[in-house]
């Protein structure tokens, strides 16, 4: 079993294929901090499954026969073939029952849909009305909840590795497959609080991961790094590094790292010759 979570069932695939002509679903903004003026946080909900189609949508839960925008997440203990037209209007489908050659999970395919089955518990947790993030390739839901707090405080965040001050836990948003956060175990929201023992546990941590990475990656390169302040794009108030794993090949010109994150860059970075 891999460390750094479950292997992706098919290739990496943002919403529905470009030649059908419908809405893609984009990624959920992992700043959001509101709905309707009430503040919110991306919860972890534990319900898991198996992916019939990787992807990931943002909506909000319907269940059969209620109507949809094109942006609803489907949420069924199951469906029968007389309600499958009804992912037609749908982002994504979510059921308890059902297995990947059921006759709904290969309409999610044929449509291009995220979907999720044998996710137990799904019905009883997530209502209608429910605002979710479902990431089939990881096979997990996430919902929105009103923010009560820290998200690294109050979160019940698996934890892959750690030490006594910092703990390792996967980004709930990845930029790449197996990106990583490292997070002080206290709340500390300013680089002067880190302690010498802090930087001397980062470099153990990251040495290990490196390792562990390169075994299951082949590939050793990664980037290290830290957001502070809202210029530099800090959501979450709590420090923490972000591990972004690197392979040869995911970036057609990898040259000058994080200096590509500025759009407009004081001091370009030469191009080739």
């Amino acid at each position: 079993m891999a460390l750094l979570g479950r292997a992706p069932s098919g290739p990496s695939v943002q919403g529905r294929p470009a030649d059908l002509d419908r809405p893609v679903p984009g990624r959920p903004d992992a700043s959001r901090t509101s709905m309707g003026g009430v503040p919110v946080r991306w919860h972890l909900t534990g319900i898991t499954g198996k992916c019939v189609h990787p992807g990931f949508a943002e909506g909000r839960v319907c269940r059969p026969g209620e109507p949809a925008d094109g942006s609803a997440v489907l949420v069924a203990s199951s469906l029968s073939p007389a309600q499958v037209p009804d992912l037609f209007d749908c982002a994504a489908m979510v059921l308890e029952a059902g297995g990947i050659t059921s006759h709904a999970a290969i309409t999610a395919r044929e449509l291009g849909i995220p979907a999720l089955v044998d996710a137990a518990g799904a019905t009883r947790q997530l209502e209608p009305g429910d605002h979710l993030f479902v990431d089939t390739e990881r096979c997990r839901v996430l919902k929105a909840v009103p923010d009560e707090g820290c998200p690294f405080c109050t979160a019940e965040l698996p934890e892959l590795d750690g030490g006594p001050l910092l703990r390792v836990v996967e980004d709930m948003f990845p930029v790449v497959r197996s990106h990583l956060l490292l997070v002080p175990r206290d709340h500390l929201t300013d680089p002067s609080e880190l302690l010498s023992a802090h930087w001397s546990e980062l470099g153990g941590l990251v040495a290990r991961l490196r390792g562990r990475l390169t075994a299951e990656t082949g590939s050793a390169d990664l980037n290290l790094a830290m957001n502070v302040g809202a210029a530099a794009g800090q959501t979450i108030e709590h420090l923490h590094w972000h591990i972004l794993p690197r392979r040869p090949g995911d970036d057609e010109d990898p040259r000058g790292g994080l200096r590509r994150l500025v759009g407009r860059p004081w001091r370009p970075y030469p191009a080739p010759r």
